[in-house]
């Protein structure tokens, strides 16, 4: 018998230090035009930039003020069925 379906998903690969993923992000237009104004004005891409901010948000332990917005976390904003 096979249980494979039954055991959940699939762990996240385990990559070393060297490894890097592509991990896509969609971001609203405001959002994105600040944060590569910011990069920019800190002599960074985006990338830099969110590999910084990522950085420091786990060194802290993950302990920032981050809050999930109302619709939580992953809700696409099309698929909003609130005002």
């Amino acid at each position: 018998m096979d249980v494979s379906c039954q055991s959940g998903p699939a762990p996240p690969p385990s990559l070393g230090e060297e490894e890097v993923l592509e991990v896509p992000l969609l971001l609203p237009g405001p959002q994105l035009a600040a944060l590569e104004k910011a990069a920019h004005h800190r002599g960074l891409t985006v990338a830099q930039m969110l590999r910084h901010i990522l950085h420091e948000y786990l060194r802290r332990g993950a302990q920032s003020p981050i809050r999930p917005q109302r619709g939580g976390p992953f809700r696409h904003p099309k698929n909003r069925s609130e005002p």
